[in-house]
């Protein structure tokens, strides 16, 4: 890579008694080696849960838009 950057678009949380829950968007920016720059805004949840030893990861959601129809993400260049 030359360059991964991520920046936090859009943040929800909740607790109740040891669960916790975050989900929103970001976005990525990033260029491969030799590739067109791309910017991704993708979308994402999460489910914690909080035991004697701390918190663990239950669940991790991410997914990107645009897609095509075998559901791959379609790359595009920054404008």
């Amino acid at each position: 890579m030359d360059y991964y950057r991520v920046s936090a678009d859009e943040l929800h949380t909740d607790v109740v008694g040891d669960v916790g829950l975050a989900c929103g968007f970001y976005t990525e920016e990033f260029q491969r080696k030799g590739g067109t720059p791309e910017r991704v805004r993708a979308r994402f949840s999460n489910a914690w849960q909080r035991d004697a030893s701390g918190w663990h990861l239950l669940t991790y959601h991410r997914d990107a838009q645009p897609f095509d129809s075998a559901g791959r993400y379609l790359p595009a260049a920054v404008p």
